[in-house]
């Protein structure tokens, strides 16, 4: 089991106008949840822990008065990889995960919890680097009040000269008063998050302890 708490300031600035300098503060009081079963390799005199599968990463805003949740992920893809998530708690192999080509178009439709709010939904994925390739966050279309539907494009994540590598991606939702509240409005968010493969054809993956494994 790993968790980790969350905590700091998220700042909106929501006058479409561009008239109203007043900027917002909310504060973070997140955590994060995920369970990871592992295997060791190796004899007494040397060795390594293997990951053997895991749940997705999932964060939650702590005593939120207005909570929100994901209710399923369902996730397709140009190269025919189609990927589910109903149960947070559900565990994940590595050949379990997402595997998709660099020339992916991938389509990833959201539907939220009715817990009697109104949210939005955002899509992260990418990978920092050397401030050249960029982390991506854009919002997912509103499909009605429960589904939201995003896309993007696999070639955008960087594989810097690999045949196969990994990254990671995060549906996060977010109460609609956080982004559109005035100052009294509550910071509330869900998010989950799992690990994806890019892979050129017939790339296969290194064996955990390999220098070119991430």
């Amino acid at each position: 089991m790993i968790t980790n708490n969350l905590d700091g300031t998220f700042y909106v600035y929501n006058d479409s106008t561009f008239t109203d300098t007043t900027i917002h503060q909310r504060t973070i009081a997140d955590s994060t949840y995920r369970e990871v079963v592992l295997s060791w390799k190796g004899g007494l005199r040397g060795g390594y822990w293997r990951i053997e599968k895991l749940t997705p990463a999932e964060l939650t805003t702590k005593d939120a008065e207005h909570p929100v949740q994901i209710e399923k992920i369902v996730v397709t893809s140009t190269s025919g990889e189609n990927f589910e998530i109903t149960d947070p708690k559900h565990f994940y192999g590595r050949d379990d995960i997402p595997r998709f080509t660099p020339e992916d178009t991938v389509t990833v439709e959201v539907w939220i919890k009715d817990t009697g709010v109104d949210a939005w939904v955002y899509l992260h994925h990418g990978r920092h680097f050397r401030r050249v390739y960029r982390h991506h966050r854009k919002p997912f279309e509103k499909e009605d009040t429960w589904k939201f539907t995003g896309t993007w494009t696999t070639a955008d994540d960087s594989m810097f000269g690999q045949d196969i590598t990994v990254r990671h991606a995060a549906i996060d939702v977010l109460y609609w008063e956080t982004l559109w509240g005035d100052s009294t409005a509550e910071y509330s968010s869900y998010a989950l998050g799992i690990p994806y493969v890019i892979a050129k054809e017939g790339a296969e993956l290194p064996e955990d302890g390999q220098e070119s494994n991430e």
